[in-house]
Order: structure tokens, then sequence, then C-alpha cells
């Protein structure tokens, strides 16, 4: 088991030291919201990533703040004090902050990102039934499954395959059924529409498969998208094996200290090597029941609440103490919004 010093240390390491973060008006349009004349956050544009919203959280969040992220603030509700103001990034995070910001998931190399366990009702959804309920190694079927959405980084040119990503899994296997019957991938959960239909004609959309299905099968691609993959923890908790590409985005389990041929079965960035890896895992059952035994051993670490709420409050901690923000405006107006943020309880 990691210890609680390590992972603060892992999780805070941008912010290990004092650092001062400059807000100024040009790049930062903090304003109000008032939602049922309670104003329990302030927005903070993020022009660096036109994608992002930062956000500085500086009173109660709540459950009905903020759809559809409404969960980001009701999990920062259960590690900050009420008062307590930090700067978060809200959503999925595959890139570096230009400062030192919390956020959900970082790329590996990055610092500035400081780790929360923010939306882990989705992530860490049916790991703890996984654990008890899923059936065992040996009377699983040898296929390698997948079922997912279309996120990550997709590009339709022709003539030009994909390299990496969901896309590359589903160019090579997904329309291959045929050649390669212990290969089951595919879209699950797309919206109808005209992408749709040009999924559907690539042979990228199947039928909807339940987490108990997939889990009918020795092997489960875990494949990132825009940031981890939501199926690695139930997973990890499941008597089934991981097959991965190397993780390049991290969250609150650290997915890059997982190894591969112990916690998971390594696959190229392409995948094409896939039926390669799955025929070894079908003729080293042994190796295989180790592996999902280690990752059952790994993710449990991370299900202990109270140990979990520790840890959390320890990195917001240590985020108080070695972060300043600073206006370098003479606006008033914004002077006091940046005080607001940084006062404590």
């Amino acid at each position: 088991m990691i210890s609680i010093e390590d992972r603060v240390r892992y999780y805070t390491r941008g912010v290990s030291s004092p650092v001062e973060v400059t807000l100024t008006p040009d790049l930062y349009n903090l304003r109000y919201y008032d939602l049922a004349h309670d104003p329990v956050l302030k927005r903070v544009m993020y022009p660096g990533d036109r994608s992002k919203t930062v956000y500085t959280c500086v009173a109660e969040a709540r459950a009905k703040v903020f759809q559809p992220f409404q969960r980001y603030f009701t999990d920062l509700s259960r590690d900050l004090d009420p008062r307590v103001g930090v700067l978060v990034a809200i959503g999925d995070v595959a890139s570096c902050l230009k400062f030192p910001c919390i956020a959900k998931t970082r790329p590996v190399s990055c610092d500035n990102n400081v780790l929360l366990p923010l939306d882990d009702a989705r992530h860490m959804t049916h790991v703890a039934r996984m654990l008890v309920e899923d059936i065992p190694f040996d009377d699983k079927d040898d296929r390698v499954v997948w079922r997912g959405g279309r996120t990550g980084v997709w590009n339709f040119r022709d003539g030009v395959p994909a390299t990496s990503g969901r896309q590359a899994l589903l160019e090579r296997h997904a329309s291959n059924a045929g050649s390669t019957p212990h290969i089951d991938v595919g879209l699950a959960g797309v919206p109808e529409g005209s992408t749709k239909q040009d999924l559907c004609k690539r042979g990228f959309v199947k039928e909807f498969m339940s987490v108990e299905s997939q889990m009918r099968s020795k092997f489960v691609i875990s494949a990132q998208g825009n940031d981890v993959a939501t199926n690695l923890k139930y997973l990890l908790a499941s008597n089934s094996v991981p097959i991965m590409v190397r993780p390049t985005v991290c969250s609150w389990v650290m997915e890059d200290r997982l190894r591969p041929w112990v916690h998971y079965l390594p696959v190229a960035e392409d995948y094409s090597d896939l039926e390669d890896t799955r025929a070894w895992g079908a003729e080293h059952p042994e190796e295989c029941r180790r592996i999902a035994a280690a990752g059952r051993e790994y993710v449990t670490q991370f299900l202990d609440e109270d140990r979990e709420r520790d840890i959390a409050r320890r990195v917001v901690d240590t985020w108080r103490r070695n972060v300043t923000l600073v206006s370098s405006s003479s606006d008033q107006e914004f002077g006091e919004k940046v005080e607001n943020v940084k006062r404590a309880p």
C-alpha cells in the first residue's frame, strides 16, 4: 500500500514549495454567479486552453450547483471547508494547466495540476461490487472486449490511419470480426445523427454490452478518452485482465504507478499487437491470474473512505499553505474578488 505521505507528495508535487499565482483582469474574467440568491462560486475564464474553465470555489458547493458539473462541486464539498477558496479546473483535463490548480486529472509529466478525487462516483462505480461478485478468471471466455464512447482525439482524413487512441483501436479491429473472432470492440451509446451514421458505415458502432457482459471475458481493453479511462478502476477490481496502452494521463488512483506485466498487459499505441497480446494471455493463464490479483490489491487501497478523505484534506491544506494568489490590478473590485478567493476560514 502506498503511504499517505507518499500519496500527498504525489498529488501536490507542483505546490510542494511556496508559489505565487498572479491573477489579472485582462487575463481572467471573474464574475459572480448568484444561484438561488446564494453566491456559491465565482467563475474564472482560462484563456490558455479554450476548452477549459477554471473556477474559484469561495463558499459551500452544493448539489444544485452548475449542471452538468454539479457532481464536481458535490465532491469538493466533502474535502473543503465551506469557506475555503481554491482554484479548481472542472471537467476532463488532459493538458497541463499554466498555474497550480486543483483538477481531476493531469498528464503524467505535469506538476501544476493538483489532484483531488473529483467525479469519483462515476469513476469508482462498480469497484466494490466487482471485488465480491465477479466470476473467476477460469470461468471467463478467451476474448478481448471493449465498449466505449467517441471521446479523445479523432481525425477522419482519408488515407491517414490513426496511430493512437480509440480511433486507432476501432480502425484496426472493430470491422474485422470475421478474421479476428477473439476481438470484440466497438462504440456504444453514440447519439443519433449524421456522425453516428458515418461511424456505423465504418463498422465502429456495436451493440450495447453491459459491464457484467464485458467481465465474462478474460481480457478487457482500457482505452483513454478525453483523459483517463473510466472503466480502469472497476476493471482492476475484477478478475479479468486489463489490456492497455501505457497511461499518459493520471488521476487520484495514480494510473502511472501501474506496472506493465504486473497490473496489466501492455499493448502498442496503435493496437497493432492486440491479437498477439491476447494470444499470449490465453496461453499464460497463471501469469494472468497474478496480474488480475495484483490489480485488485492495487485498487483496494483507494476504498477506505476515512483514509481517502484524510488524504484529500491534506492535499487541500498543502495547496492553501503554499499557493499565494496575487492581484496585479489597481482595480479595487477585482482586488476584492481575489482577496475573497484567498481568504481562509
